[in-house]
């Protein structure tokens, strides 16, 4: 027995007392065997626990460190530190020694030492935030817990350190404050937008009603009567008013479009007197156009309206003059990228008109916001707010992105991206708007709700020649097609109104007055009139505000040639 505790005390476990005889030595040494075995036992338990131990301690992503009271390594693991070598080295050391060694940065070993030995001050957890160098030279944001292990006497016999790298969650919630910022962009422009949609109809109502009568009465005044100054206020600022509403639907994405197949090159000499115009002698402007551009698919004169709008902005930043510079260009993403807002901009082939200015440039405070409707960074009076607001929606639109690039005092430039497309472009109409109104003459129905522009068109049609007749909606206009005398040339209805659409009644009507062509007004928006049905291409749509002139050419272009149903008809 006392051979076989001997064998046993120097960690030979299979060691046992041999028990030959019956006598209590005998039952001595089967009750010493028991309780080695048991001891086997526990001992192959406890190396099995510390090699399981040890495999949670190598692999979990947690720095792991323990020190003694004075601040000194006791143990590492391989997340705090990945050299074996280093590991080996840094045993009794202080991080502020470790720290030297490596060039990890002193500062976070003096903050290390100095949490462990408040750690056994105060005998309490103590938590810090470190940033460190990675082996790969980039930094990690690192917290660290400090817990005391303590005696049977109450003092701190060991600090056991726990490392976690919180740079990804930094990251993580980096995207998510963009992310959250994106949402929030969204719903001020979502907020806005059908605020603008919700305004949009009866305001365009009123300046229908404004516009048309002004016209009319401008048509009856004689050349040099002295009332004509101020009506043609009147009709400015009912222009101005609808320009206004144009770009609160457009920034909105709300703005009835009619998208074609376009050559930027051509849109950008299309405008360029125009655009020559628009700015002041001490600017030089530039156009850059690559002759091997491809196409794109947007609506023309929302291009143009981007084009403007872009202009005048690098106008008003070169107080003192400079350079204005346009180009177009193709580009090809092999992988996605980054856009306004940090949106991606899928990989693909596109067409960029770029604007670019040698003006005061942008601060970056100034950039996030400067697509916000209604921000502006002039004075009081010089501006609405709305024009680069404008430039983003028209461009969402047309499926395309914005990119912004600006330093202060180093100027400005804006690219628009918009996706390449395959097919031949329109025929631009050329001449210039009619002097007088287009006349004929026929019976047309008018169907609208809403008093002023019914009266205002009916004293257009009349003025042209034809026979108006008059109905406030839709079962009106029934009961005086049921009643008339003699044929209708042409039906005339608002798109939305009470009891019934302006559709609905067409439909109503069709059984009645076959083949009879149809024009609808409205001044609703785009996903509004998409509800109606009246977005196909082979149904023809005057916008409100429509002026007397741009009514009667269409009404004309559609009597004389069906065919041209279809054409999105514009305000004057």
């Amino acid at each position: 027995v006392a051979g076989a505790a001997e064998r046993i005390a120097s960690g030979d476990f299979g060691s046992r007392a041999e028990a030959t005889t019956e006598d209590e030595v005998g039952q001595m040494a089967r009750s010493f065997n028991r309780m080695v075995d048991r001891l086997q036992g526990a001992h192959e338990d406890l190396a099995t626990s510390k090699r399981q131990l040890d495999q949670v301690l190598d692999n979990i992503p947690a720095d792991i460190v323990m020190y003694d009271p004075e601040g000194r390594y006791l143990y590492a693991n391989p997340a705090a530190i990945s050299d074996p070598q280093e590991r080996d080295w840094v045993l009794f050391k202080t991080p502020l020694d470790f720290a030297i060694k490596t060039g990890v940065g002193e500062d976070a070993g003096r903050d290390a030492l100095g949490a462990v030995r408040r750690c056994v001050q105060r005998r309490g957890l103590i938590t810090t935030e470190q940033t460190l160098a990675r082996e790969d030279g980039e930094e990690k944001q690192v917290v660290r817990f400090f817990s005391p292990i303590l005696g049977r006497d109450g003092s701190v016999t060991q600090v056991i350190g726990y490392g976690l790298d919180l740079t990804d969650l930094r990251k993580a919630e980096a995207e998510l404050k963009d992310t959250q910022e994106q949402l929030l962009q969204a719903q001020k422009m979502e907020s806005i937008g059908r605020l603008a949609g919700g305004i949009a109809h009866d305001f365009n109502n009123l300046l229908t009603t404004i516009s048309g009568n002004v016209e009319l009465l401008q048509m009856d005044l004689p050349q040099d009567d002295p009332a004509r100054e101020g009506v043609g206020e009147i009709e400015s600022a009912a222009h101005r008013a609808s320009r206004l509403t144009k770009q609160l639907l457009a920034f909105s994405r709300k703005q009835v479009t009619q998208p074609e197949v376009l050559d930027l090159n051509d849109t950008v000499s299309g405008i360029h007197k125009m655009l020559q115009r628009l700015i002041r002698e001490d600017i030089e402007l530039s156009i850059e156009l690559d002759e091997k551009l491809g196409k794109v698919r947007s609506d023309p004169g929302q291009v143009e309206q981007v084009l403007v709008n872009l202009v005048v902005n690098a106008r008003d930043a070169m107080p003192r003059g400079g350079s204005l510079t346009i180009k177009s260009a193709n580009l090809t993403f092999e992988d996605d990228k980054k856009g306004r807002f940090e949106e991606p901009i899928p990989a693909g082939d596109y067409v960029m008109l770029s604007v670019s200015d040698t003006g005061i440039g942008m601060n970056d405070e100034t950039k996030e916001r400067i697509f916000e409707p209604f921000f502006t960074s002039k004075a009081p009076g010089e501006g609405t707010g709305l024009g680069l607001a404008t430039v983003y929606g028209i461009v969402k639109q047309s499926e395309g992105y914005v990119l912004v690039y600006s330093e202060v005092g180093m100027g400005t430039t804006f690219k628009i991206l918009l996706p390449r497309v395959e097919g031949e472009t329109q025929a631009a109409e050329t001449g210039a708007a009619p002097s007088d109104l287009k006349t004929g003459s026929g019976t047309i129905l008018v169907v609208e709700d809403q008093d002023g522009v019914r009266n205002m068109t009916v004293k257009i049609l009349s003025r042209c020649g034809y026979t108006p007749l008059s109905a406030a909606g839709p079962e009106e206009a029934l009961e005086l097609v049921d009643n008339r005398e003699g044929e209708i040339n042409l039906i005339l209805t608002d798109v939305v109104m009470p009891g019934m659409s302006g559709p609905e009644l067409v439909e109503k009507l069709n059984p009645i007055l076959p083949d009879v062509p149809v024009i609808f007004m409205s001044g609703y928006t785009d996903d509004q009139l998409q509800h109606h049905g009246v977005l196909d291409e082979r149904i023809t749509l005057i916008e409100k505000p429509f002026a007397a002139k741009s009514l009667a050419t269409v009404i004309r272009s559609v009597l004389d040639d069906p065919s041209r149903a279809g054409r999105l008809a514009r305000s004057a």
